[in-house]
């Protein structure tokens, strides 16, 4: 933080009127003596100045603070909270010590303590502006925003030019999602301060996530580079918004490559930005968009576990790498990294499995009692994983061997369906009402098989970047639904069924395949109307979650409901309750949501209703803008600012 970013305040103007104060001259010329040796740094002489004022004096409460503020400098928090306890134990009426305190607590991860701290320092002085600023950060960082927006609030109110708690407060209001609020307030801070990179990077956030202005938000990152090229933030956003446009434009990977490149030599100055193991990650997925450069995905990879290696989805990708470079063992190694981390994340167990079924068949039961010996407290739920994901590679293989077959099959089926029609133009009346049953038998079979073909055969995804809202749109106007006659543009019908949309707006864009998404969309809702054949309302919303980076697409009808019997089975190929249902569509639906790397969880209850939901990760490069809200740097970094100085000096006159 830079100096004239700082308050220029004399913290003696706050000090009522006798502090300090001592009978004991002894006292008083070493406290002296131990503030001129804290302001030349020598720390150790300026802590035995102190104790030998301590020692002249026990109850110089100033003495105790200044070598509590001296610990704090040096790191010693419990030392430092020790002697600021004794401090106000002597003199609990002065709200500097209160506020020392707080400081003490908060960096020393102790939030509530010190809001307690700050909060009796404003109760003693209710025009402690430090102490509002300092307890509204802490505030932020325990995630009650709103007590930080008030506090941030009332410093703006009573010093409308400082600048750090205008920035601050535009955090809050982002964290609130209060986007033109927040707008204003870094608008406003650059008019104070024009060369606030750090603001310009928060506008290029609001551009985005609320404007949905990608132009915008690349401009205003562009102008952020501008003011300092080393606002790593504002680089590796620019990157992240290039890395998400490269399907449409090619020419954005090497400019992405570009960025991240640039941040990584910028940082071997510093090593200090804390968002380098993404800055690897997103660069190893870049590389990875070309087979050539595989060598250089896991370079990237590797540097970003070194620094991070806590990330199971990079464990995952990592694994795949060295699987397409023949390196079995160390895709092995990286898979069962990935699950020991994440036990309930399905990408590595397949990607294991199919290892197992081609490769290792001979390993599998030596690797699975290690599982056992290794990870007992999670052995069950991986065994378990992991025996679904083997039968799920041995389906898919089974489905392969029988594919060839069946087609050949439908084809036969649809060749004697031909010559069937063309056997019934020839024939008379009495004779064609018999050969017409048999026809109908032949397209139920026929039929039957093109369902069963779609199940097996695992058709390559046509990836392009997609909104989800829109297939969803989509499938619904497919299917029928049409505006209702209320003014609600989210109240849609189809038949006697009413629809209640709840579409998030700006949800970030996905890789994936429109068709096969409209189309699982598509079964469900057709399967929500069929199960309320009498009327009902179905319910579709969408949400993105931040902690899990997974889009979340919510259908819930008042339909008959699943029996309880049957909810283990609906998602089986081939498995129905119904009289002329084919039991694909589920499956179907299911496999299509798996490819996209989802899930589905259902919940029924018989006579109520069905609520299925499915979840979709958001890759790491077409994930929202990392906010990655920071406050500005606490007001005084330097603890020479709480030193109380001569008793002469400081006593209010």
């Amino acid at each position: 933080m830079r100096k004239d970013d700082l308050r220029d305040k004399n913290y003696a103007d706050e000090i009522k009127g006798g502090e300090g104060r001592t009978g004991n001259p002894d006292a008083r010329d070493q406290c002296r003596l131990g503030n001129l040796y804290f302001e030349s740094t020598v720390y150790e002489y300026a802590i035995d100045a102190y104790k030998r004022a301590i020692q002249f004096d026990p109850s110089y409460a100033t003495a105790h603070h200044n070598l509590g503020a001296v610990y704090y400098k040096m790191g010693l928090f419990d030392e430092a909270q020790q002697e600021l306890e004794s401090a106000i134990r002597i003199r609990p009426d002065i709200p500097l010590f209160h506020y020392t305190l707080g400081l003490v607590l908060k960096d020393d991860k102790m939030l509530s303590e010190c809001i307690d701290s700050f909060s009796r320092a404003i109760l003693l002085d209710n025009d402690y502006i430090e102490a509002y600023y300092r307890r509204g950060a802490a505030y932020f960082y325990i995630t009650d925003p709103e007590r930080a927006r008030s506090d941030l609030g009332e410093v703006i109110k009573r010093e409308p030019g400082f600048r750090d708690a205008l920035y601050n407060l535009g955090v809050v209001y982002i964290s609130l999602k209060r986007w033109d609020d927040a707008r204003k307030i870094f608008l406003r801070q650059l008019d104070l301060k024009p060369d606030d990179a750090d603001s310009v990077y928060y506008l290029s956030v609001i551009c985005l996530e609320f404007d949905n202005d990608l132009g915008q938000a690349m401009s205003n990152l562009h102008k952020a580079l501008k003011i300092d090229p080393h606002n790593l933030r504002s680089r590796f956003q620019l990157a992240l918004l290039h890395a998400r446009q490269r399907y449409k434009d090619i020419s954005h990977r090497e400019k992405a490559i570009e960025q991240l490149s640039i941040i990584i030599e910028m940082n071997k100055e510093s090593e200090d930005f804390e968002l380098m193991h993404d800055v690897f990650f997103l660069l190893g997925s870049l590389y990875d968009d070309n087979p050539e450069d595989i060598d250089r995905a896991i370079g990237a990879y590797e540097e970003g576990l070194d620094l991070a290696d806590w990330l199971a989805e990079a464990h995952n990708n990592l694994g795949v790498l060295y699987s397409q470079k023949g390196l079995t063992d160390k895709a092995v190694r990286e898979f069962r990294y990935a699950i020991e981390l994440d036990p309930d994340y399905g990408n590595p167990y397949q990607n294991l499995a199919k290892i197992y079924f081609y490769q290792r068949n001979e390993e599998i039961l030596k690797d699975f009692q290690s599982w056992i010996d290794e990870v007992s407290e999670d052995s069950a739920r991986i065994l378990l994983n992991l025996s679904l994901a083997l039968m799920d590679v041995g389906r898919a293989e089974a489905c392969e061997s029988i594919y060839s077959r069946a087609h050949r099959i439908k084809n036969l089926l649809g060749v004697a369906g031909s010559k069937l029609r063309r056997t019934i133009r020839e024939m008379d009346q009495g004779t064609i009402s018999k050969l017409t049953e048999v026809l109908d038998d032949q397209e139920k079979c026929y039929n039957e098989m093109v369902s069963l073909l779609n199940m097996l055969k695992h058709e390559v995804l046509v990836l392009d970047m997609i909104d989800i809202n829109d297939i969803v749109v989509s499938a619904l106007s497919q299917i029928g639904f049409k505006s209702s006659d209320q003014d609600d543009s989210n109240q849609l019908c189809a038949g006697n069924v009413n629809l209640c949309l709840d579409l998030t707006e700006n949800l970030p864009k996905i890789k994936g395949d429109h068709r096969k998404l409209k189309e699982a969309f598509s079964n469900i809702i057709i399967n929500a109307l069929e199960a309320m054949t009498e009327g009902g309302n179905l319910a579709i919303s969408t949400v993105y979650s931040q902690l899990t980076s997974e889009i979340e697409i919510i259908f819930r009808d008042t339909g008959i409901g699943i029996p309880s019997k049957d909810l283990d089975n609906i998602f089986k190929p081939g498995y129905t309750t119904k009289a002329s249902g084919s039991g694909f569509g589920l499956s179907i639906t299911n496999r299509i949501i798996s490819e996209h790397k989802g899930s589905i969880y259902v919940h029924s209850i018989e006579g109520e209703g069905t609520e299925m939901t499915i979840h979709i990760p958001v890759n790491l490069e077409l994930a929202p803008i990392q906010t990655n809200l920071r406050m500005r740097p606490v007001m005084y970094e330097d603890p020479s600012k709480l030193i109380s100085t001569e008793v002469d000096q400081i006593v209010n006159t």
